[in-house]
């Protein structure tokens, strides 16, 4: 919980919510920490869960609590993995969040988000809506969450927003839930910050 690239807030959702679901398939798209949460999650609750990482240059050695590793990038991947989440299965995406011609964050969006499965738990990665990025990070050209927060704004009726982490980390009341958490002995100097975004897909009526 240590660790700039995923905070404290985000890495308890990613446990929390591998628990919770028992996802048959987790499917990773950028791997590093996260994957390592994600392999304690599964032990921790004795689940058959599969993780599937897909990441030409992981920022973490994590093969070998990996499934299946595909070492490329997504723009080159094919559609199977991803129409192969169920309901309950996980897309965790964390990836270059640019937005320009066949980027990977402009795949996600085009070839992939709409033809998930209802019921499958989509997280996008440094996300801070409703706010804008860091102003520290201006240099990045971070612009993913410009084209989700279209996403929500055209098509909120079909998916369901179940933690907006950044939203969680700022506001007050929310604050005050989390908290108990952050008072516990182990989570003493932990980040309570948190950039995950987290939706889930609903079913189409």
């Amino acid at each position: 919980l240590f660790n700039p690239w995923l905070p404290g807030l985000d890495a308890v959702s990613l446990y929390s919510l591998i628990r919770l679901n028992k996802p048959k398939l987790y499917l990773e798209v950028g791997s590093g920490n996260s994957t390592k949460f994600a392999r304690r999650a599964i032990k921790d609750g004795g689940l058959n869960t599969k993780i599937i990482s897909i990441d030409p240059q992981p920022r973490a050695e994590v093969d070998l609590i990996c499934d299946e590793v595909i070492r490329k990038p997504v723009e080159t991947v094919d559609i199977n993995p991803f129409v192969q989440l169920e309901s309950g299965d996980i897309l965790f995406v964390d990836n270059s969040h640019r937005i320009f011609m066949n980027s990977d964050a402009t795949v996600m969006f085009l070839d992939v988000l709409y033809k998930l499965k209802p019921g499958v738990i989509v997280e996008f990665h440094d996300i801070f809506l409703p706010y804008d990025y860091p102003q520290r990070w201006e240099k990045r050209h971070y612009s993913e969450q410009y084209v989700l927060a279209g996403y929500i704004l055209a098509e909120g009726s079909k998916f369901d927003i179940i933690m907006p982490n950044a939203f969680i980390a700022y506001d007050p009341y929310l604050k005050a839930l989390m908290s108990p958490l952050w008072e516990l002995p182990e989570m003493t100097g932990v980040n309570k910050g948190g950039a995950s975004f987290w939706l889930k897909m609903r079913e189409v009526s």
